[in-house]
């Protein structure tokens, strides 16, 4: 009876003291419900009358235990079986039995408390193994949240000690979801390239995001790599050498991220680094095998045109990146991205190689309507833009990013005799609606170009 006293007068009190307190101690509003899920944290049944929760597994025992005390008060013989050993000494067993589980179940819950109010390292890694348990990612309510609060923690406190293993975890998960994924090689009635995606998990893109967000505000010294894996862009487009196809939602979650870190160039040049190799590598264009005169395609034109369309997206939205570097006036992460290569001679592959592919951009950003997907306004927001005329203000930052790329060309330097940067565009070949376009762009291509003539710290730096 003193053992369950003791943990029911003093014990208790205590320890439900430092359970209000879980999550405090990183800022987790999440941690606290893992908890709840823990044994003999886990409720059952119905709650007591002036009570705002049901009642824990723990509390019953113990209130099966104290209540146990009453046999022992009142000393009743036996109902049955009265000569009966066991049935002389049942009040006592029974109390024995009910603490020696309470008992065990106390120090269950006692380890618990303590894992959850320990250790950062201990409670990370805890949280990870019991989200691996779990049979499907829609089945988990706060793990992952957890995780990624975990690691705001770990940047705020600059606890070197998580960064390792958060940068396992979240490169097992865009690992893990990479390989659910498997693109068809021969489906004829496969149309457009939305039937290739890899979406990953709506926590997974909020965490990283909230990651850039924090690591973006100061220095940032002991979690270098987890900083370089967040910001490089390397959790949605991987290192480049396999190929990771880009969903709607995906491109969205990634301008949301290059909006954060548009202001700091060192960042940009991290993005840019892990884009450059995707583009060269994970999006390699396909070329045709076994031409069929009869019909005029490739037998794997499908391919051909899906890939040429995932190819142009992704070239669409770093141009546009680029308008955002000119917006925010991030002239050195321009000159950056101007002579970023990875190879001699240098080749920079998200850039317009010729005139023709810089004035086909321009005429497609200045028709709204020509790109063939959403506003560009709502697929690529800038921000501080959110009223009217908000359109044509992106168009306009997008489009003195492409001149600008057009003055670029005149100091390209030819390292082959088939190069020629300034060479005239060609101009649209059988198609009259595509050349009025051009027409009609010229106009706007000539506003643009004084605009950016005038930029004097633009040209300089650049």
């Amino acid at each position: 009876m003193a053992i369950d006293i003791a943990i029911l007068g003093i014990a208790y009190p205590i320890i439900i003291d430092k359970i209000s307190n879980i999550g405090h101690k990183f800022s987790s509003n999440y941690l606290a419900n893992a908890f709840e899920n823990e044994f003999p944290q886990q409720k059952f049944f119905w709650k007591l009358p002036g009570r705002s929760r049901r009642i824990t597994v723990f509390e019953w025992v113990l209130f099966f235990t104290i209540g146990s005390f009453i046999f022992l008060i009142l000393d009743l013989n036996p109902l049955f079986w009265e000569n009966s050993w066991f049935m002389q000494n049942s009040a006592k067993l029974l109390v024995l039995a009910l603490t020696i589980t309470l008992v065990i179940i106390f120090i269950i819950w006692l380890d618990k408390v303590a894992l959850y109010n320990g250790k950062s390292t201990r409670i990370l890694t805890y949280i990870i193994s019991e989200y691996k348990k779990l049979n499907e990612p829609k089945e988990d309510e706060f793990y992952f949240k957890i995780i990624n609060e975990l690691a705001i923690f770990a940047i705020k406190s600059q606890d070197k000690g998580l960064e390792e293993t958060l940068i396992t975890f979240y490169t097992e998960e865009f690992n893990n979801t990479r390989a659910s994924f498997i693109r068809p090689k021969e489906d004829k009635k496969l149309e457009g390239f939305e039937n290739f995606k890899v979406d990953f998990n709506h926590e997974f893109h909020h965490g990283i995001r909230e990651i850039i967000r924090e690591v973006s505000k100061g220095r940032n010294e002991d979690l270098r790599n987890l900083e370089h894996f967040a910001v490089s862009g390397v959790w949605f487009m991987g290192h480049g050498v396999f190929e990771t196809p880009i969903s709607n939602e995906t491109y969205n979650q990634l301008w949301r991220n290059v909006v954060l870190i548009s202001e700091n160039s060192d960042f940009v040049g991290k993005y840019w680094s892990t884009a450059h190799q995707y583009f060269d590598f994970g999006l390699k264009q396909v070329y045709g095998a076994n031409y069929n005169f009869e019909e005029k395609i490739y037998d794997n034109q499908e391919l051909i045109d899906r890939r040429d369309k995932e190819r142009k997206r992704f070239f669409e939205f770093h141009l546009a990146l680029g308008g955002l570097l000119v917006y925010q006036k991030n002239y050195d992460a321009l000159k950056t991205i101007f002579t970023y290569t990875q190879q001699q001679p240098p080749k920079y592959v998200l850039l317009p190689q010729n005139m023709t592919e810089i004035f086909t951009w321009f005429s497609s950003f200045k028709d709204e309507f020509g790109r063939g997907y959403y506003p560009i306004d709502l697929t690529y927001p800038f921000p501080g833009l959110d009223n009217l005329g908000t359109r044509r203000q992106v168009t306009f930052w997008i489009c003195q990013y492409l001149v600008l790329l057009f003055l670029r060309q005149f100091k390209l330097h030819e390292y082959l005799t088939n190069e020629n940067f300034i060479g005239q565009p060609t101009l649209p070949a059988n198609q009259v609606l595509e050349l009025l376009r051009w027409k009609e762009s010229t106009g706007y291509f000539r506003f643009c170009l004084k605009k950016v003539l005038k930029n004097k710290e633009l040209l300089n730096t650049i």
